[in-house]
């Protein structure tokens, strides 16, 4: 809390060595491993993390989609059009990021069938934790630790398009 203000502007924020934290008046508790089902949704959202779009992916996209169109390559620009709306269909759905889904896995309340998951549960917990006004780093950085390779992945595509900036 800022002692000049008398409240915290900032978001809440859980430690990285979190067992447990309040969110919208229910206790959440971290589980170390997942149901068969839900391990079927983490593979699902695991692809979808890992091939997330920077807005230099989404304008690359937009360059490649006017270049089939101009080589009347209707059926692959098509296909490429059709992904980029989907994207930009969950972000105007206001859908929760992929990292908010995936700690819906391993972040489970008290009394919560932990053997299952559905949109629905994905939706109620994302709810409580926005809420509740909890960083969205906390998540995203516990979300990139369980997908394998994908930190070391995003540091290194990060470094070198930081050194070679591409211009069009």
């Amino acid at each position: 809390m800022d002692a000049e203000l008398g409240w915290d502007p900032n978001p809440k924020r859980i430690p990285p060595d979190a067992k447990s934290f309040m969110a919208n008046g229910r206790e959440y508790f971290k589980a170390e491993s997942v149901s068969n089902q839900r391990y079927l949704w983490l593979q699902e959202l695991q692809v979808e993390l890992g091939y997330g779009q920077t807005i230099e992916d989404f304008f690359a996209e937009q360059r490649k989609q006017y270049e089939l169109v101009n080589q009347q390559k209707f059926a692959d620009a098509a296909v490429s059009l059709h992904n980029s709306m989907n994207g930009i269909r969950n972000i105007a759905d206001r859908k929760p990021t992929v990292a908010m889904r995936i700690m819906a896995l391993f972040w489970n309340y008290k009394g919560e069938a932990v053997g299952v998951m559905t949109n629905e549960l994905m939706e109620e917990k994302v709810a409580d934790w926005e809420a509740e006004g909890i960083d969205i780093r906390d998540f995203f950085r516990e979300a990139l630790s369980v997908v394998p390779g994908l930190l070391s992945a995003y540091a290194a595509t990060n470094s070198s398009s930081k050194e070679a900036p591409q211009t069009a």
